[in-house]
C-alpha cells in the first residue's frame, strides 16, 4: 500500500524523446538490466587485489 506522498503510478515513456530528438534505444530492457546487475556486483564487490603490491604503483 502506498504511503502518503508516494507516487502511485510510474512508467517510462520515451515517445517524446523519439519524436523530438529521434532517440531510439539500442539495448532492450532485459539486456540493460542484466548488464547493470553485472556491473553493480563487480563494482561494489570487495576487491581481492592488493593495491600496495601492484606493479603499476610508482615509488616516490
Amino acid at each position: 500500500m502506498p504511503r502518503n506522498g508516494d507516487v502511485q503510478f510510474t512508467h517510462a515513456n520515451i515517445s517524446r524523446a523519439h519524436r523530438e530528438l529521434g532517440y531510439m534505444p539500442t539495448t532492450d530492457l532485459e539486456t540493460g538490466l542484466s548488464n547493470f546487475v553485472k556491473w553493480y556486483l563487480d563494482f561494489y564487490s570487495p576487491s581481492t587485489k592488493n593495491p600496495a603490491s601492484s606493479s603499476s604503483s610508482s615509488s616516490w
